[in-house]
C-alpha cells in the first residue's frame, strides 16, 4: 500500500496497539488513544496493523496503489474523489484516487485505515514526531 499525503491535517500519526507488556523495562504503552475505533476499522478491512490517527482536522491522501479503507471514529464529512462518502464504511480505491478527510465535526479522533506496511520494533510500530520550538529541536 502507497500513499501520497497530500497535506497533513492539524496532527495526523500512525498508530497502533502499542506497546504491551514492556513497562518493567520503561516504556509506556502508548498507541492508539480510542482503541475500540482502531480495532473496528481493522476488522472492517481485516487489517491487523497500524492505522492513521488524526486530530481535528484530517489529511488529504492520493492512493498510489489500489487498495482498501475505512474510516472509524469521530464525525466528519470525508470525500473521495470529491464525492462524499460515509464512516464506517469499507472503500476500494484505485492508484490516483485522492481522499479529502476534513475537519472533524464531533469528536476529536478519527482513524483511516488501510493495508499500510512499516517497522515494528518493540511489537509496536515506530513513529517519529519532529519538534523544533525556537533554537530547539527535539526528535522523540
Amino acid at each position: 500500500m502507497s500513499i501520497k499525503i497530500l497535506k497533513p491535517g492539524l496532527f495526523s500519526t500512525i498508530q497502533d496497539i502499542g506497546r504491551l507488556g514492556y513497562q518493567d523495562l520503561g516504556f509506556s504503552e502508548a498507541g492508539a488513544l480510542d482503541y475500540y475505533s482502531l480495532s473496528i476499522a481493522q476488522k472492517l478491512i481485516g487489517n491487523h496493523g497500524p492505522a492513521i490517527e488524526y486530530t481535528l482536522v484530517g489529511p488529504n491522501i492520493e492512493f498510489l496503489t489500489d487498495n482498501t479503507f475505512a474510516i472509524v471514529g469521530g464525525d466528519s464529512e470525508p470525500k473521495l474523489n470529491g464525492n462524499k462518502i460515509d464512516l464506517l464504511t469499507v472503500y476500494h480505491v484505485r492508484n490516483g484516487d485522492q481522499l479529502d478527510i476534513g475537519q472533524i465535526t464531533e469528536g476529536d479522533i478519527l482513524f483511516l485505515d488501510t493495508h499500510l506496511k512499516l517497522i515494528k520494533w518493540l511489537k509496536a510500530i515506530l513513529h517519529m514526531l519532529e519538534v523544533e520550538w525556537a533554537d530547539l529541536k527535539v526528535v522523540h
